[in-house]
């Protein structure tokens, strides 16, 4: 998966792209952004509040987050995440109070080959298999969309990013990565 490495660029347009929710592993809520992105590459107005707990017993590795960023008719609408990190792969649940159309983009670092398969999605490395994307929510619109990674000073490479897109407005969207 991308770590949402930055862009290093004087260009105001790509560089607030790459400081946008839209290039993050999130779950976006009525296309919503998570703060005001201004001209001043070191200013972000209304940043979110983000709080966050973590526990690790017997291996296993748990958040929960609790942000209040996204910017929704005016009004900030928290958004609770939870990952779970196991020997057994990650789990990821994101969920909300009201029914609101929503996106979960995961984007992958260059080389690697998405393939579909009934519930989930097969991503390959170079090497071989290595993960297996599954869902467990309502039914989605999923795609294979192409991005520009960002590789720290120099220009995008091409990439690909899973967009999962519940069909109808929903209060949680979670998979798992095993």
């Amino acid at each position: 998966v991308d770590p949402g490495t930055l862009f290093y660029t004087a260009d105001r347009k790509t560089r607030n792209l790459y400081r946008s929710s839209k290039m993050h592993n999130l779950t976006r809520l009525d296309e919503g952004e998570m703060a005001v992105l201004s001209n001043d590459m070191f200013r972000v107005r209304m940043a979110p509040h983000v709080e966050c707990r973590s526990a690790f017993d017997d291996g296993t590795l748990s958040l929960q987050i609790l942000h209040e960023g996204f910017l929704i008719g005016g009004a900030r609408v928290p958004v609770r995440r939870e990952l779970e990190v196991s020997r057994d792969g990650v789990a990821l649940s994101d969920s909300w109070e009201h029914n609101l159309p929503a996106v979960s983009a995961v984007h992958f670092a260059p080389g690697r080959k998405l393939r579909r398969f009934d519930k989930g999605f097969l991503i390959e490395t170079p090497t071989g298999p290595a993960w297996r994307l599954v869902h467990d929510c309502v039914e989605l619109d999923i795609e294979v969309a192409d991005y520009l990674f960002s590789s720290r000073y120099a220009k995008g490479i091409p990439a690909s990013k899973l967009m999962l897109r519940p069909r109808e407005p929903v209060r949680r969207l979670s998979f798992r990565l095993y």
